[in-house]
């Protein structure tokens, strides 16, 4: 990737999150992520990367910046790292912290791109034709997969960003759920609803594909 196209996508990321943020370029990373904290943003160097692909990632990414809190302080266990560990470890104990921790990534994934996408309405065709182009890369490992047997929080996170391409089954008491993370808007309702999922999964672990 050329300075000049790193150095465009700064400036947009640092744009639409409406402060100086850092930027970062990183070859190794697999994906795109927001240290909340720290206030940085660290974008993929990947090859053929599609404008829309790109928006999409800075534009979700930047929605971390402007609607996420950063409540990491208060845990109580150093051996859980990562993001919201006071509010994992209240739901699933240190056991299953960074589990829920993933069940928190995917919900809350949900509420901070609704609310982009309201507040930047131009990014809704790139977040469309951005997951469009991920899934048929197979980015979310949907390829030859019963979508039945996957977990519920798997669906949950398939149904959210690729469910216009992929028809993902939820059961009756599944799609309460659902609506009510469709309709989540706070960090609280955030919170609230990784401890309703990770409770109706019985409180173990089942597998998170994000």
């Amino acid at each position: 990737m050329s300075n000049h196209n790193q150095n465009t996508q700064s400036i947009l990321a640092k744009t639409l999150a409406e402060e100086n943020l850092k930027v970062q370029f990183d070859p190794s990373a697999k994906t795109a992520m927001c240290d909340v904290a720290n206030r940085v943003i660290i974008l993929p160097v990947w090859e053929g990367l599609s404008d829309s692909v790109r928006d999409l990632l800075i534009g979700h990414e930047i929605a971390h910046a402007l609607y996420t809190p950063d409540i990491d302080k208060g845990k109580k266990s150093d051996e859980i790292s990562g993001p919201w560990t006071s509010a994992a470890e209240d739901i699933g104990g240190n056991v299953h912290a960074s589990y829920v921790q993933g069940i928190m990534q995917l919900v809350e994934d949900v509420r901070i791109e609704r609310k982009v996408k309201s507040k930047y309405p131009g990014l809704r065709r790139d977040f469309s034709a951005g997951y469009r182009e991920l899934f048929d890369k197979n980015f979310f490992g949907t390829d030859g997969i019963d979508i039945n047997k996957s977990s519920f929080p798997d669906r949950i996170n398939l149904h959210f960003k690729v469910g216009v391409h992929l028809a993902v089954p939820f059961s009756a008491e599944e799609q309460e759920i659902v609506d009510r993370i469709e309709k989540s808007n706070t960090f609280d309702d955030t919170i609230a609803l990784s401890g309703e999922v990770f409770e109706f999964i019985g409180g173990k672990r089942q597998h998170v594909n994000q």
